[in-house]
Formats: structure tokens, C-alpha cells, sequence
């Protein structure tokens, strides 16, 4: 008599659970002696708590200032799991990529959503499409993209007038911005606008259209380099040009299907990151209007100065206008973390000793193959020893004169990933047209930072849809 198929499952799941608790109960880790926090159940551990939409901020900010920048957390049925936010720890597994891998369940994912792009691969595919990249966002190009995002910027600025002139104050600005970042990555990335801002001011179904529309987006850009016509500056572009002078070098090219999914990484990962960022910066101005007429006034003195679009190097002279973004993106960085799996045994060392449950002194800890690791940008980007005791305050003039700590630490991050010179210069042309143009305030409505993989706003602690309501005024 054959035995059904949902029984064999069902043995496997009990031998398989049976294992994990014997091997939690039996035998030791090298991580046992880190500190960290009791589970609340053996099925979940920490992980119901540490990722809830709206109470994962202020409980991870609770751990980090009980046990420090480097904690042990229960994952899924007892397995350990590594919470580290120490600078020292994360350049070193951020230089040892082949020992410090993706999760591969975050690989699979990423291949699944995004194609064989950056986020989805390892070793040398990774090491040679990152290569391919690289020349797209150097300081040269953002100079030639600068004129075209400044032309966007204004545009914006035209329709959120029309907008405050035709239906009154009470704008929802995150709306705008992810409209914003939508074109800006279409133009500026693909050389296709999606949606013009004088169309519509919805974003809803604009993300699937844009998926749809891809591949025929690049097989024009791909058609257009075959019958040398291709001479427009955008980066798909550029992106192509780069594959044909290595392969014309004899070099390794990527297949079309990689190629694609660059671009798809591409726009996914700068929209949601650049208009979160651009929404949490008008929520703070709108909190801290003095600051506000502050960057205003420097905004209008540099438009006086060199007329109404800046050069890509005068805007980045822009004191107030940097400090704001940077010291936005230091308290409240979009991507709050990012995962790794040790591929071996390793030896990770800190940048200061942490006291192990054993009451010896830690100044570098092993970590045995298999173990999942959470990097903590967040935790690192508001770290006291690094940053000063008022660390978690919102001080733009702290990038006038960083401490040296903060010099020495190197700090691994948002701000050294490849693309944040595009992501930065969009920001702040976007800022320039809007802010000289508008004053923002609060509405009196209550504002919540909902937390995930990309932090996003919401009008209401049950709603789920990104939203961020404000106070919008002719300046």
C-alpha cells in the first residue's frame, strides 16, 4: 500500500524540526557567548518583533542601546542569528564578499523579481557586471544628466503648482515623488518618459506599465546602437555602449537577458529608495521651518548667483543643501539593513571589544558556516561612539565638521553604493525647484514611518499605501 505523499511531507517536517531542537539543546555555538535577547517563542524568536511595519524602529533602537552593535537574535525555530552594526565588523564582511555571501533565499528572490542582475548574483558574474556599471555613474555623467534633471525638476514644480492653485494647500507630496523618481529614472535611465507630470499626478498602475514596456524600451535603445543612431545621453545608453567596446576588446559581454535586468534593478531600486528619502526630507522641513528658510535662502542666493539650473559641481557647493540630505540619510537611511550568510567558519573583528555572556572581553568573535547575518545600517548610522552622544538628533550643520571618529570609522553604506551620485543629484535638483518655489508645513495630522526593506510613510497606522500629506504653499 503506497504511503500518501502529504504523510512523507509531514514525517520529513517533524524529523527535520526534531533535529533543530536537538542540535540547539545538544550542542554549543561560538555564538552563545554574544549577547543579545531572549526569544519570545522558539517558532519565531526575535523576528515577529524585529521586522513589524509599526514597531520595528523604536525595538530595534531599544536592543541596540541594551546590548551594543553586535547581538546574537533568534531566527525561525532556535537558529542564531547575527545582528551586527559595528563598523569594523562590517567593512571586513563587506571585503571578504566570498566568505560573507547574499542569503541565498534573498538571491532567489531578487533573480525571481529582477533577473539575473546585480542583486541576484555572486562572484564573477557579480564582480564583472558591477565592472560594466560603474562608468554609468561617474562624476562625468552626472554632469551631462544634470541640465536634463533640472528640466524635470521644474516640470514637477509646474504641476504641484497646479495642483495647490487648483484643488487648494493639502498635497500629498509622496504621491509627487514617487512620480518624480519614476520619470526621472525613465528619462535619465531609459530615455522614455512614462508618465509626464502635466498627464497625471497618480502613480498607481505606472510601476507594472513600466515593467511591461521594458523590453521594448531596450530593443529600440538596442536597434538604434545597431544603425549607429543612438546618440542620446540616458543610461541604458550608455549601459549599451559599454557591452559593445567590451566585446568589440574582446572581453566578457552580458547577454541581453542580463543587460535587461540591470535596468530592471535599476529602476526598482531607485525609485522607492530616492522618493522615501525625498518625502522624509520635506517631512523634516516641514518640522524644522527655520531650516527650511535657511535652505531657501541659500537656494535663492545660488539662483541669483548662477541662474535658474546649476551645474552639476555648482549644486554640490550647496553647503546647507548637502548637509540636509546627508545628515537625512544617516538618521533615517531608506534601507535600514541587508543580509548576509557566512559561506565558512569565519573570524569577524570589531572595531571595540564587546563583554560576551561569559564575562570575557570580545574583540573579534567566530562565526560558524551557515549563519545568517543582519547588517545593521541603521544601528551603525547612529551610533554614539561614532557619531557623538546627540547622535540621534537631526543636526544638518554636523557635516560642516565631522568628528574624527566618524572619519576614521569608514562607514560602509547608502553612501558608498554606486548609484548614490545619481540618486543624490536627483534629490537635490528636485529640492531646488520645489523649495524655492513652495513652503512646506504640517498639517496636524499624524505622520507614520512605516519600516521594511525600504522605509515608507503613511497617513494612517492600519494603511498600508504610502503617504505623506503636508501643508503646500506658493513661497
Amino acid at each position: 500500500m503506497a504511503i500518501p505523499l502529504a504523510v512523507i511531507v509531514g514525517l520529513a517536517c517533524i524529523a527535520w524540526l526534531s533535529l533543530r531542537i536537538f542540535r540547539f539543546c545538544a550542542f554549543r555555538s561560538p555564538l552563545d557567548d554574544v549577547p543579545g535577547p531572549a526569544w519570545h517563542s522558539f517558532l519565531t524568536g526575535n523576528m515577529r518583533p524585529l521586522f513589524d511595519r509599526q514597531t520595528a524602529l523604536s525595538y530595534q533602537q531599544d536592543l541596540f542601546e541594551k546590548y551594543g552593535p553586535v547581538m546574537k537574535i533568534h531566527g525561525l525555530f532556535g537558529s542564531k542569528v547575527l545582528c551586527i552594526s559595528d563598523s569594523k565588523a562590517l567593512q571586513h564582511i563587506f571585503r571578504e564578499y566570498s566568505t560573507f555571501i547574499h542569503a541565498p533565499f534573498v538571491l532567489t528572490s531578487m533573480r525571481v523579481f529582477f533577473g539575473p542582475g546585480l542583486l541576484s548574483t555572486e562572484g564573477h558574474p557579480h564582480r564583472m557586471q558591477r565592472k560594466l556599471l560603474n562608468p554609468l555613474f561617474t562624476v562625468n555623467v552626472m554632469r551631462e544628466l544634470t541640465p536634463m534633471m533640472f528640466s524635470l525638476a521644474s516640470e514637477l514644480g509646474d504641476a504641484m503648482l497646479s495642483e495647490v492653485l487648483k484643488s487648494g494647500s493639502r498635497v500629498d507630496v509622496e504621491d509627487w515623488m514617487v512620480h518624480a523618481s519614476l520619470e526621472g529614472i525613465g528619462r535619465l535611465g531609459l530615455g522614455h518618459s512614462f508618465v509626464p507630470f502635466h498627464e497625471a499626478s497618480s502613480t498607481d498602475n505606472t510601476a507594472a506599465e513600466v515593467v511591461k514596456r521594458l523590453a521594448d524600451i531596450f530593443e529600440a535603445r538596442k536597434a538604434a546602437l545597431e544603425n549607429e543612431a543612438l546618440d542620446d545621453m540616458n543610461i541604458m545608453s550608455i549601459l549599451l555602449k559599454e557591452d559593445g567596446e567590451v566585446m568589440r576588446n574582446g572581453g566578457d559581454r552580458l547577454s541581453e537577458e542580463e543587460l535587461i535586468a540591470q535596468i530592471r534593478t535599476l529602476l526598482f531600486a531607485a525609485v522607492d529608495t530616492t522618493s522615501n528619502s525625498l518625502s522624509r526630507i520635506l517631512h523634516i522641513l516641514a518640522e524644522c521651518p527655520d531650516v527650511q528658510d535657511r535652505l531657501r535662502k541659500e537656494i535663492r542666493a545660488a539662483k541669483d548667483c548662477h541662474g535658474s539650473e546649476l551645474s552639476y559641481d555648482q549644486l554640490n557647493e550647496l553647503k546647507l543643501l548637502d548637509a540636509v540630505c546627508r545628515e537625512t540619510l544617516r538618521l533615517h537611511t531608506s534601507v535600514t539593513f541587508s543580509l548576509r550568510y557566512a559561506a565558512e567558519d569565519a573570524i569577524i573583528p570589531l572595531s571595540k571589544p564587546i563583554r560576551g555572556l561569559n564575562h570575557k572581553a570580545l574583540d573579534q568573535f567566530v562565526v560558524p558556516k551557515g549563519t545568517e547575518i543582519i547588517l545593521n545600517w541603521q544601528g551603525c548610522n547612529r551610533d554614539k561612539a561614532i557619531w557623538g552622544e546627540d547622535a540621534m538628533e537631526w543636526k544638518p550643520e554636523r557635516w560642516f565638521r565631522l568628528p574624527q571618529t566618524v572619519l576614521e570609522a569608514r562607514l560602509p553604506g547608502i553612501m558608498t553604493n554606486f548609484g548614490y551620485r545619481f540618486a543624490m543629484l536627483e534629490i537635490k535638483a528636485v529640492l531646488l525647484a520645489i523649495l524655492d518655489r513652495f513652503k512646506f508645513s504640517l498639517t496636524g495630522e499624524e505622520i507614520f514611518w512605516n519600516y521594511g526593506a525600504i522605509n515608507f510613510p503613511t497617513m494612517d497606522t492600519n494603511s498600508s499605501l504610502p503617504s505623506l500629506v503636508l501643508h503646500v504653499e506658493v513661497a
